[in-house]
């Protein structure tokens, strides 16, 4: 009797330590989003942590699932960050329910602003065990691009050039975007259940880049009759 008891009692304490442990995992995973979410350009960082997703592979090629093997279906990822705005200062309540709305997000704009989007399309990918030996192949297409505008070029556009009247706004804007695809090959080799040493072989083809090398542009209104001009090296 008494060894039954503390068999189950044995047992009890096992699942909760386990509960404990994959608490902890999961709090170690939440805490390095949001850790490496802050980190842009690094748009796959979070997957070093995730060493069961076959995409980890695409990050340390020494990640090699246990399955046979593996193939990986498109997959689009994106990351998108605006500086000086958010969502909340966007869409305002008020008695007929939502609006949109650009004020809050003009005021709180610095002279120059920044917005960066990165965009990757994974076209198909496969990994297969030879022996010890674990390969993969992948393909995907990646795109970046990166907008430097004015304060000046928000207002006119939200507020039209009425407001500016005798006034020169700058309204210029450096703008790039550059698209390539990748082609990767890739090889792991498992020593034993805790070392895994890996490599891969990626091809770089770029596909477009744009960017102007001059941007200067601003708006001026005339006061007497509101002609516009439009000084621009663009």
């Amino acid at each position: 009797y008494y060894d039954k008891n503390w068999s189950h009692s044995r047992t009890l304490i096992n699942q909760k330590f386990n509960q404990i442990s994959l608490m902890k995992k999961q709090l170690l995973l939440l805490i390095s989003c949001f850790t490496l979410g802050g980190l842009f350009a690094q748009n796959e960082t979070q997957l070093a942590i995730l060493s069961d997703i076959w995409q980890s592979n695409r990050i340390n090629p020494a990640f090699a699932p246990s399955n046979k093997v593996t193939i990986g279906l498109p997959s689009v990822y994106n990351s998108l960050f605006i500086e000086n705005a958010s969502l909340n200062q966007l869409v305002k309540e008020n008695g007929n329910g939502n609006r949109i709305s650009l004020d809050e997000i003009i005021n709180d704009l610095d002279q120059e602003n920044q917005i960066r989007n990165v965009f990757d399309a994974e076209t198909l990918s496969i990994g297969f065990w030879v022996g010890k030996c674990h390969f993969s192949l992948s393909h995907s297409l990646n795109a970046n691009a990166y907008l430097n505008y004015s304060k000046g070029l928000a207002e006119v556009i939200w507020e039209g050039s009425a407001a500016f009247i005798g006034e020169t706004v700058d309204i210029g804007h450096d703008i790039e975007v550059m698209a390539h695809s990748e082609a990767a090959i890739g090889v792991a080799y498992k020593i034993n259940e805790q070392i895994t040493l890996g490599g891969a072989v990626k091809f770089l083809n770029g596909l477009g880049y744009v960017s102007p090398p001059q941007n200067d542009l601003s708006l001026f209104t005339d006061e007497e009759i509101y002609q516009l001009s439009l000084p621009a090296d663009y």
